[in-house]
């Protein structure tokens, strides 16, 4: 067995998720039941009432802004700060409608506030060109190539793609931090174009 150095032993079922060479397909139906208020709601008294709504918004809420955080908080390493910071920001800006008591201990200024939002933005269109490139080159996170694909073709594919993206960030970053956060970096240390794994990008 080769290639252990992402596996992590974690609880049963906290860690289910696609794997990162897979997406699942446009009309994939999260969660295995629909969410539903009891059948016989209308019977129930008032408390048993409220307790079934607040069951079924924590059900169908999917976009809460705690729930990113659970999910985003121990995984900076892969995602960044931006993704965890914009779950803070949201839990600030809806600290009442989430229904937490008292007021919230922390404050963020219009100009960190536009700030954040540009990163923001450019994170999500950052997020969108990496998974066209890992669609258009049939690739994953790790820049993995399918033994069935002709890896030169694929790497020509690559080298195009990052031309036509230099071009562009280019405008905005210089040149090294352009490179910096492309997707695939080059660990030759001769500056070509080589690759340090046979089926890899990386």
């Amino acid at each position: 067995m080769i290639d252990w150095q992402f596996t992590s032993i974690m609880p049963a079922f906290m860690q289910v998720q696609w794997p990162t060479f897979l997406s699942p397909p446009n009309n994939y139906e999260y969660c295995l039941v629909k969410p539903e208020l009891p059948v016989n709601f209308n019977d129930m008294d008032e408390d048993e009432k409220a307790f079934a709504r607040t069951s079924y918004v924590a059900l169908t809420h999917i976009n809460s802004p705690v729930r990113h955080l659970l999910s985003f908080c121990d995984n900076t390493t892969k995602n960044g700060i931006i993704p965890l910071r914009d779950s803070l920001t949201e839990i600030i800006e809806n600290w009442t409608e989430l229904g937490l008591v008292d007021t919230c201990p922390f404050r963020i200024d219009d100009y960190d506030l536009s700030k954040h939002q540009h990163e923001v933005a450019r994170y999500k269109d950052w997020q969108t060109l990496k998974g066209y490139t890992q669609e258009l080159l049939h690739t994953d996170d790790d820049g993995w190539i399918s033994p069935q694909l002709d890896f030169d073709k694929v790497r020509a594919r690559h080298d195009e793609l990052f031309q036509l993206y230099m071009q562009r960030e280019t405008e905005v970053l210089s040149e090294e931090e352009a490179k910096r956060l492309w997707f695939y970096t080059d660990k030759a240390e001769d500056g070509s174009n080589s690759t340090a794994c046979a089926k890899s990008l990386m």
